[in-house]
């Protein structure tokens, strides 16, 4: 076994008794986020998510910009204005999909350490 295999085993392990958060795994385990996430699902293991992270995401892409909040526009959709079609279609073609996962990470690595 190599040094790389034997860090992410016992990266998936203390992933796996919670004692890593996904993002500490990953970087322990020396890959990206997507990458581990893939690992970890190779191995049919479930990624701990619960309503805290959930809402710390939401906040997170709201902070980005990537997530309209439906109380701000409400008073949009009761008129009927805004164009939600195309600003989903301008912040989906700002970046990559691994652009965005990236930028989340970021976020929670500096709320992290």
């Amino acid at each position: 076994m190599t040094e790389a295999e034997m860090k992410q085993e016992i990266a998936v392990l203390l992933f796996q008794k919670e004692k890593f958060t996904l993002g500490q795994a990953s970087r322990f385990a020396g890959m990206n986020r997507v990458a581990f996430q893939h690992l970890l699902a190779s191995r049919q293991i479930s990624i701990h998510y619960d309503v805290e992270d959930f809402e710390q995401d939401v906040k997170n892409l709201r902070e980005m910009g990537r997530l309209r909040s439906l109380l701000e526009k409400k008073t949009q959709v009761e008129l009927g204005s805004g164009d939600y079609t195309q600003e989903r279609k301008d912040v989906l073609d700002s970046g990559s999909r691994d652009d965005f996962w990236q930028d989340l990470q970021r976020i929670r690595d500096k709320k992290i350490n």
